[in-house]
């Protein structure tokens, strides 16, 4: 076979065409970008290389958009409508008193009559309570969303009544001289006239051998005192003896009554005399010995004993003895004078207790209060 030849024509080389330049700053195009060329990966369409991060930061400033939007709208109140108020923390006042009908006063403002059930703000508030002559107040403090329980004794001051007689002492040297008054037989000296009625009265001190007559004057809730020496004795052989006590004391002299500490002075005559001091409730006794002088008034002074005191109180209070605080029950053993005394248990949620108590010289004294009741 014959072989044929192939002869292959070459086209001479084509010119590069021509790239036309829109203005004189594309020229400098290789110079302001020199960064290395990166080949697009082959899912990635040519020319899109430069379009990812602008993207990105397209999403990333609509998510930043998007969160602001909602923490705006969380934040901002309801269209048309205002923000809720605060809520205020509020409780329960229970008061109650014996007896009832006591008028109840929080911080200054009336609230009706005891028993009450009255809606406070919570905290320190002030209560007081009034009936009658009586009135008591003391802090009333209110727990958010509890009930307290307040219970007060009111014990109403005793009307005092209208005093129109005083006392009169007569006392004669020599004693046992007959005594009448405004001309009414009285007794004989000494001789002490109680409820005698305030005024001028006429006295005749009178033995076998002289009459004396004298003109007093009695003031209401006072002691007067006539004294006469008969039989030439000195007119000034008798004085006063005045003790100061805070309680209550008989005056013996050999086992007869002359006196008491209830009235300003005793009169007794000129001279030394054994008394004794007694009050048998409170089991108390004391030898005295005084010197009396003519025409003067001898107050000598009367130490009291002191008695035994304990107190207690479920669940438990604060105590005062005659206004002064002494502690928190329980209290054991409070060594207190012998006397009356007006005791106060308080619990801020329970209210309060009186009682009045007498203590004894001798005897403990133990006293007990249940809040709860």
């Amino acid at each position: 076979m014959g072989q044929s030849k192939v002869t292959l024509h070459q086209h001479p080389a084509m010119p590069p065409p021509q790239v036309q330049e829109d203005d004189a700053l594309s020229s400098f195009a290789a110079e302001s970008d020199t960064s290395p060329y990166v080949p697009a990966p082959a899912w990635q369409a040519p020319g899109s290389a430069r379009k990812v991060p602008y993207i990105a930061a397209a999403v990333g400033a609509v998510l930043i958009v998007a969160a602001a939007t909602i923490a705006f709208v969380a934040t901002r109140p309801a269209s048309g409508r205002a923000a809720a108020a605060p809520v205020v923390a509020s409780g329960i006042a229970f008061i109650d008193s014996r007896p009832q009908g006591a008028a109840i006063f929080i911080d200054g403002m009336a609230k009706g009559a005891t028993p009450a059930r009255i809606a406070l703000t919570a905290g320190q508030h002030t209560l007081e309570l009034k009936m009658d002559d009586a009135e008591r107040s003391f802090p009333l403090i209110v727990e958010a969303g509890t009930t307290m329980t307040h219970y007060v004794e009111l014990a109403a001051s005793p009307v005092k009544p209208v005093v129109s007689t005083g006392r009169l002492d007569v006392a004669s040297d020599p004693p046992g001289a007959q005594v009448t008054v405004d001309g009414a037989a009285k007794g004989r000296t000494p001789l002490t006239l109680a409820d005698i009625q305030a005024g001028d009265h006429a006295v005749t001190i009178s033995s076998s051998s002289e009459t004396i007559n004298r003109k007093v004057s009695v003031t209401a809730g006072n002691t007067a005192s006539v004294f006469a020496a008969l039989g030439g004795a000195a007119v000034t052989a008798a004085g006063w003896v005045a003790f100061k006590a805070p309680i209550e004391l008989q005056i013996f002299e050999a086992k007869r009554l002359v006196g008491s500490t209830a009235v300003d002075r005793v009169m007794l005559p000129a001279g030394r005399h054994e008394l004794e001091l007694v009050n048998t409730e409170l089991e108390f006794r004391k030898p005295v010995t005084v010197q009396v002088g003519a025409g003067t008034t001898v107050t000598p002074a009367v130490d009291l004993p002191n008695g035994s005191l304990s107190l207690n109180a479920l669940p438990w209070a604060e105590v005062t003895i005659d206004g002064r605080a002494v502690g928190t029950t329980p209290l054991g053993n409070l060594t207190v004078p012998i006397g009356t005394y007006e005791i106060v248990w308080r619990h801020p949620q329970l209210g309060e207790r009186r009682r009045t108590v007498k203590i004894p010289a001798t005897t403990p004294v133990r006293v007990g209060v249940d809040l709860n009741q």
